[in-house]
C-alpha cells in the first residue's frame, strides 16, 4: 500500500510476488527479493531513475518510523518525518527492532548525516541492554545501504564494539588499530576510537597504555566541542 498508494488489488500483487522463484517468504506476511535481484533492482534505479526511487525512500521511512505504539522510553525516539519535531516512540519488541532497522535503513539512503544520528543512537541502547545479537543485525541493515566514507568508518568503528562486548578483544583491537592507522579520522570519531582503545587495554591490565588514550580521546572531544 505505502509504494502503491491505493489498497486496491494488493493482495493480487501478492499473491503473483509469491509466485517468482527469487522472491522469497521471509514469515509474518513478509516478501523479499532474493539479494543479487534486489541489488540489481537498486543499482538501476539509483541510475535511471533516482528521483523516484528517493521518494520511495521517503515513503518507507515514514511508513517505518510512523508504525509504533507510543509511550515508551524517549531515548528510542525518531522523528517521523525527516523534518518533523513530533517524535515516535519505539517500544522494546522484536517487532520494534524491525521497524528501527528498516527505518534506519531508509532513513540513511535519504539524509547519511541524519541516518548516522540515529543508527548510533539506537547502537548505544541496544549495546547499554546487553543485546549484542540485535546491535549486529543493526549493523548489517545499515552496511547494505551506500555509505559514504564517514558511514563506513563509523560502522567499522561500531563493529569494534560489538567485538569488545564478545569480548573478542584481540579482533576488536585490530579492527580500532586500523580505524586510528587511517589518520583521516574526524575528531569525534578519534575521540570515540581512542576511548574504546583506552577500555580495551584497562581490560587486560595495562593501565599507562589505557590512561594514555583516554587522555587522548579527552583531547579529541575538545576539539570537536
Amino acid at each position: 500500500r505505502v509504494l502503491r498508494e491505493s489498497d486496491e488489488g494488493n493482495q493480487r500483487v501478492l499473491e503473483k510476488l509469491q509466485e517468482y522463484s527469487f522472491v522469497r517468504d521471509l514469515g509474518d506476511g513478509r516478501l523479499a527479493y532474493h539479494d543479487e535481484v534486489r541489488r540489481a533492482f537498486l543499482d538501476e534505479w539509483q541510475r535511471e531513475r533516482p528521483a523516484e526511487l528517493e521518494q520511495i525512500h521517503r515513503r518507507l521511512y515514514q511508513h517505518f518510523s510512523q508504525r509504533t505504539t507510543p509511550p515508551g522510553s524517549a531515548n528510542r525516539a525518531m522523528p517521523l518525518t525527516l523534518d518533523a519535531k513530533l517524535l515516535s516512540v519505539v517500544p522494546m519488541s522484536a517487532q520494534a527492532d524491525l521497524l528501527r532497522r528498516e527505518a534506519i535503513y531508509h532513513l540513511l539512503w535519504l539524509d547519511q548525516e541524519q541516518g548516522l544520528v540515529e543508527l548510533r543512537r539506537s547502537f548505544d541502547y541496544l549495546e547499554e541492554v546487553h543485546r549484542l545479537a540485535e546491535a549486529e543485525l543493526l549493523l548489517q541493515t545499515a552496511s547494505e545501504t551506500p555509505l559514504g566514507p564517514r558511514g563506513r568508518r563509523w560502522t567499522q568503528y561500531l563493529r569494534a564494539r560489538v567485538l569488545q562486548g564478545s569480548l573478542s578483544l584481540g579482533a576488536a583491537t585490530e579492527q580500532l588499530d586500523a580505524l586510528r592507522a587511517r589518520g583521516d579520522l574526524e575528531p569525534d570519531l578519534a575521540a570515540e576510537v581512542s576511548g574504546t582503545q583506552g577500555e580495551l587495554f584497562a581490560e587486560t591490565g595495562q593501565w599507562a597504555r589505557a590512561t594514555e588514550l583516554y587522555r587522548q580521546s579527552l583531547a579529541f572531544f575538545a576539539q570537536s566541542g
